[in-house]
């Protein structure tokens, strides 16, 4: 009886379960057919920024044509997102929203930055390497500022790692209300999934992280995306601070796209590069970017179930735009914070005109563009040199450098304000903490002094945004020669204005900026047994960090390098507007560096400490090449006058 009903409920069984199978397998697709239809013919619009670097009010730029026109503000950002919202929208950011203007002096107590980016209805953003500019501590403090009283955008930093120190662990603390590692939004009925990273040429650039660190951006995205696609979204969308280039080989977020599927859009940032068309990168992912500084919004209306774009523009903001009344009033009140916090401490005014221009000076894109001399560059520096030196009894004028990447923004022809000053120098912060980079006097032995031309001249043709601006300092230079054994001849301009040859052993003053020194130490930290430099005072005592050698104003007060363009600039004589002009000696490029014509006769001219050893290898080398060479010669005949012994020997016998 047992065994007939079992044989009866068998086929029962065996059909039950294949249905299970079948529905298990159809369901998900049912559901998946259900979801393409729910967003069937849908489109999603993304309006996005980067890099803006606190642009908060509108500044100049140089069009095509050479003119100067003002663009930007955050006033008209507002305009034009509210002038292309969409039923089905995001408002993203790409990272480096801070450190650019004068606001740099509410960062910790404002945060005005994010503060706006909230006020303007902006959903998301990522922290950029420029976020980091003041240490973790500083990061903290703005993001619980700007959150006071009203909604952020929602942080979603990916990659990052935070370490141990109580800086860290109070970055993680705030993080952890305000950020997150993932993000689903739904709009009209669309999950939208976002997640953010950190890249590798970006977190190199990190000059005050701490212990925090990031991890490999191209795992983490892998378990980004198959979170995310777990959860169900529609569209995957990537805040990447990693960036594009001309170059593929240096371009990060097409070797993310290549080397990560299931990423829809990447919003690249970093490089400032804008696209006016997208880039579909390896599978099919949609990669655009606006360039930098709010001079553009990005849009791309991206088709859901087509998985491609509809349209996509960079929508500039101009004077076109009526700037939109409640942020232009929050702006203002923000500079009165400026004013009472910091400028006051300066004596200064917010727009005062501090000098005026005769000349436009080349734009910072044409100075980090190619290695060459430049007249912006040869400008700051001299004003380091000359501001610092003035007072100082050394034998030789300070030698003014500087990183040409710290330079953010040229002298425009006209009226040049306190605002404008302080955004040409508007990175760093100084040994104090307050806003603006500290100038730092140091002695280098003539010896490093070579070094730092020598790292000039393997990274500046290669990495133009790297290469080094000097003032006081001139050098001949030939590229057929190997690396850190280019320079000819080197020559230190003295007191008199005339130059002399570079004494290796002889103690050098030399004048920059607290950020350019961290940012050449952290570009060199895995390089310390090949180019590293001592920093002394005139006494040649050793430094222990960079921060001993900030240089204080009479009142205690640390010196900033804006305020030390300011004090040069001011120094001129004045045009019958009253206002200081600067010189028409600036009208000519100076020669700082120039390629060496000797052609062979160069080559092996003035080595350097690694000349020396690259040509005591390049003659071991020739000698051991002339060994082998000698014993292959002479192998055969030592092999017959052995031969011929041999037999004669037999012959004998």
């Amino acid at each position: 009886m047992k065994k007939r009903t079992s044989k009866l409920i068998k086929p029962f069984v065996m059909i039950a379960a294949t249905a299970a199978v079948l529905f298990g397998a159809v369901t998900p697709a049912l559901a998946q057919e259900n979801k393409n239809t729910t967003n069937s013919g849908k489109t999603l619009r993304i309006l996005f920024t980067q890099d803006l670097h606190s642009n908060e009010l509108p500044f100049q730029v140089r069009d095509d044509q050479g003119n100067n026109k003002t663009v930007g503000g955050y006033a008209r950002l507002k305009t034009a997102i509210d002038d292309n919202k969409s039923d089905t929208m995001v408002v993203v950011d790409g990272g480096d929203y801070s450190h650019g203007s004068l606001f740099n002096a509410i960062f910790k107590s404002k945060g005005s930055d994010l503060a706006l980016l909230g006020k303007m209805g902006f959903d998301a953003t990522t922290l950029g390497n420029h976020e980091f500019d003041d240490g973790l501590k500083s990061l903290a403090a703005s993001i619980e500022a700007s959150a006071a009283g009203q909604k952020l955008p929602v942080i979603v930093s990916s990659n990052i790692q935070y370490g141990e120190s109580e800086d860290s662990k109070a970055l993680k603390a705030v993080m952890e209300k305000h950020g997150t590692n993932i993000q689903i939004l739904e709009k009209n009925g669309v999950k939208i999934g976002l997640f953010g990273l950190m890249g590798k040429q970006a977190s190199s650039s990190v000059i005050d992280g701490g212990d925090v660190t990031f991890a490999d951006q191209t795992e983490i995205a892998r378990q980004c995306v198959s979170a995310l696609k777990d959860q169900g979204v529609d569209v995957i969308i990537c805040l990447s601070h990693c960036g594009t280039s001309s170059d593929k080989s240096k371009s990060e977020d097409e070797q993310l796209a290549e080397q990560v599927e299931g990423i829809n859009v990447i919003i690249s940032s970093h490089t400032h590069r804008p696209l006016k068309e997208a880039i579909i990168g390896a599978n099919n992912t949609v990669i655009v970017s606006t360039g930098c500084y709010g001079e553009y919004l990005g849009l791309l209306d991206y088709q859901i179930d087509k998985k491609s774009v509809k349209e996509t523009k960079l929508i500039p903001v101009d004077d076109k735009l009526k700037e939109n009344e409640a942020i232009k009033s929050q702006i203002t009140a923000y500079e009165k914070n400026v004013q009472d916090e910091y400028l006051d401490l300066y004596g200064v005014k917010f727009n005062d005109i501090v000098a005026r221009s005769n000349k436009n000076f080349e734009t910072r894109d044409q100075m980090v563009g190619t290695y060459h001399n430049s007249d912006l560059g040869a400008f700051v520096t001299d004003a380091f040199r000359e501001v610092v030196g003035k007072d100082v009894k050394d034998e030789n004028k300070p030698i003014g450098w500087m990183i040409s990447g710290c330079i953010r923004d040229t002298i425009y022809k006209g009226d040049i304000s306190l605002y404008n000053t302080y955004g040409m120098l508007s990175i760093g912060s100084g040994a104090d903490g307050t806003a603006g980079s500290s100038i730092i006097k140091t002695y280098l032995k003539g010896s490093d002094i070579r070094k730092l031309v020598e790292a000039d001249l393997v990274a500046g043709p290669i990495l133009p945004v790297g290469q080094f601006m000097f003032s006081g300092i001139r050098y001949q230079y030939d590229m057929y020669r190997l690396p850190l054994n280019r320079a000819t001849v080197v020559e230190v301009e003295n007191n008199d204005g005339g130059y002399e040859p570079l004494d290796n052993n002889k103690m050098y003053p030399i004048v920059t900026t607290r950020y350019s020194l961290k940012l050449f130490e952290s570009f060199t930290k895995n390089l310390k047994w090949l180019i590293s430099l001592n920093y002394m005072d005139k006494n040649g005592t050793s430094f222990n960090t960079v921060d001993d050698g900030v240089v204080h104003d009479q009142t205690g007060k640390e010196v900033k390098d804006w305020e030390a363009l300011m004090v040069y600039m001011k120094s001129f004589s004045s045009d019958n507007s009253g206002h200081p002009v600067i010189p028409a000696s600036y009208n000519t490029v100076k020669e700082v560096k120039k390629q060496s014509t000797g052609g062979i006769s160069t080559y092996f001219t003035n080595p350097s400490v690694y000349g020396l050893i690259e040509y005591a290898g390049i003659g071991t080398l020739g000698l051991l090449l002339i060994f082998i060479i000698y014993r292959i010669a002479t192998h055969g005949k030592r092999k017959e006058k052995r031969t011929n012994r041999s037999n004669n020997r037999r012959g004998k016998f």
